[in-house]
């Protein structure tokens, strides 16, 4: 059993890019606040932010969800979060796309995939849900030296 609690924090916001920064930042400040490094939180900022701006962009309203979810789950060892677009995007096939140079789409895949631990997608009746995890690194636990005096 750990000692250190595990935690939720949910998000729904509407299907509107005004709401990407909302996320990003409630992320990032939930992140630092949990012990990650600065670059770290600068990872999952971006990752987040690629994957909720994917599940507006890509989606279309017909009979969707008019909501994106967010959900994070902070443990000790790692953050998991999971963005699910309301079953609104058909599942990609191939998770890393391999986009042209001259290409705008499919670079958020390339900087979810590099900039966190491992992601995945899974498609269900509820829509796809893209899955990343980071792990939290030693640097997030320094280790105390202990200070021996002569005195």
């Amino acid at each position: 059993m750990r000692d250190d609690p595990t935690y939720n924090i949910e998000f729904r916001i509407p299907r509107e890019f005004k709401y990407v920064a909302l996320i990003r930042k409630g992320i990032r400040h939930s992140a630092k606040q949990d012990g990650y490094t600065e670059r770290e939180c600068d990872d999952i900022e971006v990752a987040v932010g690629e994957a909720v701006t994917n599940a507006i962009a890509y989606s279309s309203t017909e009979g969707c969800s008019e909501q994106i979810y967010v959900n994070c789950n902070f443990s000790p060892s790692r953050l998991v979060v999971d963005v699910q677009d309301g079953g609104c995007i058909s599942c990609v096939p191939d998770p890393l796309p391999n986009p042209s140079i001259v290409s705008e789409h499919g670079r958020g895949w390339i900087l979810i995939h590099r900039l966190m631990d491992s992601v995945s997608v899974r498609c269900t009746d509820d829509g796809m849900t893209v899955r990343m995890v980071k792990e939290k690194s030693h640097l997030s636990h320094p280790q105390h030296t202990p200070i021996i005096s002569n005195k």
